[in-house]
């Protein structure tokens, strides 16, 4: 006499002989569902990350007027001129002194 089979292996045998269709497209569900999630992390990853270089962008946009500004400032011809007569006792050539070589 054959030994009744347990619930489970019924389950299982009844799965893998009949129901083979059904146990691919729910292994294929599952593959998909862990793709879809997958993915959605690593969309919300890249937003962050996106966010933060805006906001370094901008204060590096800042920061480049204020250089750009205190450029003009030091460039300007007045100040170099003041420079040059306090620092270095520079003054300007007066048209007797002025020498051309041709």
């Amino acid at each position: 006499m054959k030994k009744p089979m347990s619930l489970i292996q019924l389950i299982l045998s009844d799965v893998f002989r009949v129901q083979w269709p059904l146990l691919i497209l729910l292994i294929l569900v599952t593959i998909s569902a862990i793709g879809v999630t997958l993915a959605s992390q690593q969309n919300r990853e890249l937003n962050a990350q996106l966010a933060r270089l805006v906001e370094q962008k901008k204060s590096l946009e800042i920061e480049w007027r204020k250089l750009r500004l205190e450029n003009r400032s030091l460039a300007e011809h007045s100040r170099i001129e003041q420079l040059a007569s306090q620092k270095l006792n520079m003054r300007q050539v007066s048209a007797k002194r002025e020498i051309i070589i041709p």
